[in-house]
């Protein structure tokens, strides 16, 4: 079983966009394998978008 998961937040000012958000990955191999793995692994993120020039509103 696999899944993962995203959410983030962007702010637009001025030429820059300021970015923060959160990333989640789970896996889980099968029980009858000879390796089992079971984790989750999340962590936050952020940025700074800058933009060239004004993008249209």
């Amino acid at each position: 079983m696999i899944w993962d998961a995203q959410a983030d937040i962007a702010i637009h000012v001025s030429r820059f966009d300021l970015i923060a958000g959160e990333k989640a990955y789970h896996f889980k191999t099968s029980p009858q394998g000879e390796q089992y793995f079971t984790d989750t692994l999340s962590g936050i993120f952020g940025g700074i978008r800058y933009y060239l020039s004004n993008p249209k509103k």
